[in-house]
């Protein structure tokens, strides 16, 4: 009877240990899925449209979105309704610089970025004016000298 009963004890032992594997192998997995999410989350969103004076969208300005702390920059233009986006930007402060050909450049700085934030610009770019004011000044004193 001692070896029947000795049989059981071993028997119960490996189970328990099974079991023990299981439950180990079973937190250390929500574990590392824990640390994955809260990875995932540390990001946000930047997105806006590009207005002109008026009020209009401008399509194909450059817009570029630089990390202040890292010098991590990203670069898109906006679409035909003047929309750019930054997705899954690490949380951080930074910089947006817009270009576009016949409007100023416009930089805005300092804008900080939380976890799951999604932070939305609507710049409006200025027309660049034409430099033939001074030309029609410079003709004028010509004129002038003439008389």
């Amino acid at each position: 009877m001692n070896g029947a009963y000795k049989r059981i004890v071993i028997n119960i032992r490996d189970i328990q240990g099974g079991v023990l594997i299981r439950i180990s192998l079973s937190i250390a997995t929500l574990a590392l899925l824990a640390a994955a999410s809260s990875f995932a989350q540390s990001t946000g969103i930047v997105t806006g449209i590009v207005v002109d004076p008026s009020g209009a969208v401008v399509p194909s300005a450059n817009v570029s979105c630089k990390n202040s702390e890292t010098d991590l920059t990203a670069a898109v233009l906006t679409n035909s309704a003047g929309v750019f986006r930054f997705p899954d930007l690490p949380v951080g402060s930074y910089e947006i610089t817009i270009t576009k050909e016949g409007f100023g450049t416009l930089v805005r700085s300092g804008i900080r970025l939380l976890t799951n934030q999604t932070i939305d610009q609507t710049p409006r770019l200025m027309q660049v004016a034409l430099k033939l004011r001074f030309l029609r000044i410079g003709y004028l004193e010509v004129c002038r000298k003439r008389r």
